[in-house]
């Protein structure tokens, strides 16, 4: 056994002993150390027992504090004992170096700092460990000559003059005792790659630059003088960096804006890309150091498709930005996330979790079309300024591709949620961005238990994503929407905008106990449902302000994937039964609806002060479909619609139990309403100046007043190609105080006034009404 140790250190000196070789351990009597030169002829320790440790069975050391000057070369160390009064000796040599001459070597050396030159394959990708050796001339071993009388930068030998790369692929620094010229380094042992030329490497320093850095180093106030206060400055703005293994400074040593101006990639830090090995630990890795070293910072995923076998965790202000190409696949079915801002060990309230999170990029692919388990692909809770931005998410299975749970003012924009594999119970109801409360561990499990606070969600944009199908999978249920709640908590300030479904299996929008509400500016084709606003069953108080405007839905109805048609393709919904909770202020507007297969276009029910206005219908094809359907909504105004082919165009009523309180139905246009324009089976509504064309049949008039207190004034109804049967209008008799004047019915002719029909005994025909013959 053979043991170097410089001039000046200590040298740690071991002594073990077997009962046979390759057998147990075994102690000896009266053990001494004697320590002299390997010639014999200087003694440096007499045979002493002083100084040794035994601190296990058959093992013995002894600390050696070499002097400064001792002599450099070979000493002979002989341990001594007795077994069983049988001597046993055992001995090494110990190698005593030098202290290298650091000004000598900087003075006669000429140092590479950093070799720039990179071992890789031929798809470019490093060679890690890769042996590089250097040649005087640009043959290499085809004729030049190698280069071995080389130094580490602290001046040990380098066996062979062989370079070792680093994990990138970078070979380190060196001296080169001899200052070749012209030195030339090449990745390979012989000097040779078969059509590549060894590369020309520049040298650090110059002649000049080694006298600066002697004088730097001996001179007054120099190098030694000032080591602690350099030391002491390591990481501090203008002090003393460290270098990683790839030669550059490590980011923990730089001030927050400059370690991230260009971001972090994560291929820098481990991660390979390839699809196959798991880059979840590299990745996470990055996104723990710059939310710990660089808040603020961007952490960059480049192109390639990265597997992920663990859940990631996102903490505060860290932004991850997924290039063109760049691609997150789900490795594991455990994971019920792929990203996710809390830990089970983890429990915020309120709006005080990690906050500050941008994710945007690439392609999130849940691989829920092979995996099984459910999995929500991103997902926040109790955060605050959050923001989704042109990413693309595929393949979930069963939950969902965004959810923004307990979180206040989160922006989801210009995103993309394709293809969904609903395979639990009623999963064909999944949104593709859920807005969700911190309600419990069924709604939004892996947190810690103390984060349950029932939080909702404040201040919530979506805007620019489209839903749609992929691949062998179809659409999600919903592109945005609710299915839980807490009775008096409130999603608030949420807006829809600017959005595409396609192929929806439920709704493109289902607002659940959602307060102050934009749907603006969408378009949904193929689906099933265009908007919600739902009342949930047993809560006590009703959500309000919801604005549904300038949305278009076209081809609406469609059953998909085994889900039931919905009973509307816009649908605001009071709670009726148990017990009566309005929802109040809705404004339904300036939206189209074109091919439609439900019970209703627009239905109404229970809603306090709605305004349905400026609206396009056309083209219903269920049997009694109805273009608009106001049921038990006090104070409603219906206007302004262009409502054509449908059994009825508006249809103003009262069920279960809850009685609306009149309204007004004014200036809409009607068309070709199979069974009858308007029919008013609930007290005091106004029907004024609204156009009837071509309206009822032979048993149902154009228009039908079957309550009392209202009002049919200055309408137009045109008979059309109505059959002979065919009433104008028709005042059932239990219309009291019924009043119609001043409406002009076309098609009938002045005697055949029996067409208007007035069967209530105190209401009241006028006899201003007028009728004319022509067609």
């Amino acid at each position: 056994m053979t043991t170097t140790v410089r001039q000046g250190a200590t040298a740690t000196l071991l002594n073990q002993i077997f009962e046979y070789p390759g057998g147990p351990p075994a102690d000896l009597d009266d053990v001494t150390i004697a320590i002299a030169s390997a010639d014999g002829t200087t003694t440096v320790l007499g045979a002493t027992s002083s100084g040794i440790v035994h601190p296990d069975t058959g093992v013995w050391t002894y600390d050696w504090d070499v002097p400064v000057d001792q002599t450099p070369g070979g000493y002979l160390v002989t341990w001594s004992g007795t077994s069983g009064g049988t001597p046993v000796v055992t001995t090494e040599l110990v190698i005593v170096a030098a202290i290298p001459n650091y000004d000598a070597q900087l003075a006669s050396a000429r140092r590479y700092d950093r070799v720039p030159y990179q071992a890789a394959d031929a798809q470019g990708r490093p060679i890690p460990g890769a042996h590089g050796t250097l040649w005087d001339g640009v043959l290499g071993g085809n004729g030049a000559n190698q280069v071995i009388n080389i130094t580490t930068l602290d001046g040990t030998p380098i066996p062979g003059g062989v370079l070792v790369a680093d994990a990138r692929g970078y070979y380190p620094g060196f001296l080169d005792l001899n200052k070749t010229p012209n030195l030339y380094i090449i990745g390979s042992d012989t000097g040779v790659i078969e059509g590549v030329d060894p590369v020309l490497i520049e040298p650090s320093d110059t002649d000049d630059r080694v006298i600066a850095i002697e004088g730097y180093i001996t001179g007054p106030g120099g190098m030694s003088d000032r080591l602690d206060v350099i030391e002491s400055s390591r990481g501090q703005a203008l002090g003393l960096a460290t270098l990683g293994s790839d030669g550059r400074v490590l980011p923990s040593q730089l001030p927050a804006q400059i370690a991230g101006a260009n971001g972090y990639a994560v291929t820098d830090y481990g991660a390979l890309g390839d699809g196959v090995n798991d880059d979840s630990n590299a990745i996470q890795a990055v996104l723990d150091l710059v939310a710990s070293t660089a808040p603020g910072g961007r952490v960059i995923v480049p192109p390639g498709t990265y597997l992920l076998e663990e859940e990631l965790e996102i903490k505060s202000s860290v932004h991850l930005d997924l290039m063109p190409g760049a691609t997150l696949k789900r490795g594991a079915a455990s994971m019920q996330y792929m990203i996710k801002n809390f830990a089970s060990d983890y429990a915020p309230t309120a709006y005080g979790g990690r906050s500050g999170i941008r994710i945007s990029g690439g392609v999130w692919d849940a691989a829920g079309d092979v995996l099984t388990g459910s999995v929500t692909a991103i997902i926040f809770a109790h955060a605050k300024g959050i923001r989704v931005d042109g990413v693309t998410v595929r393949n979930v299975r069963d939950w969902h591709g965004v959810e923004i749970n307990s979180s206040q003012d989160a922006i989801v924009r210009d995103c993309v949620f394709e293809g969904f594999n609903p395979v639990a119970s009623n999963r064909q109801i999944s949104e593709a961005v859920q807005i969700d409360l911190a309600l419990n561990s069924g709604v939004l499990p892996g947190i810690g238990s103390g984060a349950y606070d029932s939080t909702p969600c404040d201040g919530v944009l979506v805007t620019g994503c489209t839903a749609r199908a992929y691949g062998s999978l179809g659409s999600y249920g919903r592109l945005v929407g609710s299915h839980s709640y807490a009775d008096t908590v409130f999603h608030k300030k949420i807006r829809v905008i600017g959005n595409h479904g396609q192929a929806l299996n439920d709704y493109l929008v289902r607002a659940y106990n959602w307060l102050d509400v934009v749907v603006q500016g969408n378009t949904c084709v193929d689906s099933n449902g265009g908007v919600r606003f739902e009342v949930p069953s047993g809560a006590t108080v009703g959500g309000e302000s919801i604005n549904v405007v300038g949305n278009t839905f076209r081809n609406m109805g469609v059953q998909n994937n085994g889900a039931a048609i919905v009973s509307g393709v816009i649908s605001v919904l009071g709670l009726t039964t148990p017990s009566s909770v309005p929802a109040r202020e809705a404004t339904i507007a300036a939206n189209i609806i074109k091919t439609w297969a439900t019970a209703a276009a627009v239905e109404v029910v229970n809603t306090a002060d709605a305004v349905i206005d400026g609206n396009t219908v056309k083209t219903g094809s269920a049997t009694g479909c109805k273009a608009i359907d106001l049921v038990s909504s006090a104070n409603a105004v219906v206007s302004d619609n262009k409502l054509d082919t449908a059994a009825y165009g508006i249809h103003v009523r009262e069920a279960n139990s809850v009685s609306g309180a009149g309204g007004v139905v004014q200036g809409n246009n009607l068309v070709s309403c199979s069974t009858t324009g308007a029919q008013i089976d609930s007290a005091a509504t106004s029907l004024v100046a609204n156009r009837f064309r071509n309206c009822g049949n032979v048993s149902k008039a154009s228009a039908e007043i079957n309550a009392s207190q209202c009002l049919f004034n200055s309408n137009y109804v045109w008979k059309g190609n109505g059959g002979t049967g065919l009433i104008a209008l028709v005042i059932t008799a239990s219309s009291t105080d019924a009043f119609a004047a001043a409406n002009y019915f076309r098609g009938w002719g002045t005697t055949q006034v029996a067409n208007v029909t007035d069967n209530g005994t105190t209401s009241t025909v006028s006899s201003t009404e007028k009728f004319i013959a022509t067609a």
